[in-house]
């Protein structure tokens, strides 16, 4: 199992992208309505995107590619890998398919889950990404 906090890193970027985007308004010579409007939007949007960067997630990788996603508030889905995005010593990006709802991206940062379980979880990850590329072969 692998359970996916908050990473402060991602965090801590999103407040400081949304205060540099307050910051160019003020220096910005655009009149005080559309300053102001604006200003709220951001707000707004970071609001939202802390909100959203602040859930816990639990994915349980279970037998072949299916996979358990619970995220904080909601009941666990089962899903099938769809495709392996990104993947480096960072960040790994991947796309799950639900089986009764739409595709589902994870972003998961190497901050936001323990070290061994990161290092662990790419190496399978790349297992798998082999296999779907090459389902007839195996991994070497």
């Amino acid at each position: 199992m692998l359970t996916v906090k908050p990473s402060p890193l991602f965090l801590s970027a999103i407040v400081v992208l949304h205060c540099l985007a307050v910051a160019a308004l003020v220096i910005a010579d655009i009149p005080p309505a559309i300053e102001f409007a604006v200003t709220v939007l951001v707000v707004i949007s970071l609001i939202y995107n802390l909100h959203q960067e602040t859930r816990t997630t639990k994915l349980i990788w279970r037998a072949g590619d299916r996979w358990s996603l619970e995220q904080q508030g909601s009941r666990a889905n089962n899903a099938t890998l769809h495709s392996v995005d990104f993947m480096s010593r960072w960040l790994v990006i991947i796309t799950l398919q639900p089986n009764d709802a739409r595709r589902q991206r994870l972003v998961i940062p190497f901050d936001s889950v323990r070290k061994d379980s990161y290092r662990l979880f790419r190496v399978r990850l790349r297992i798998e990404a082999h296999s779907l590329l090459n389902p007839n072969q195996t991994p070497r």
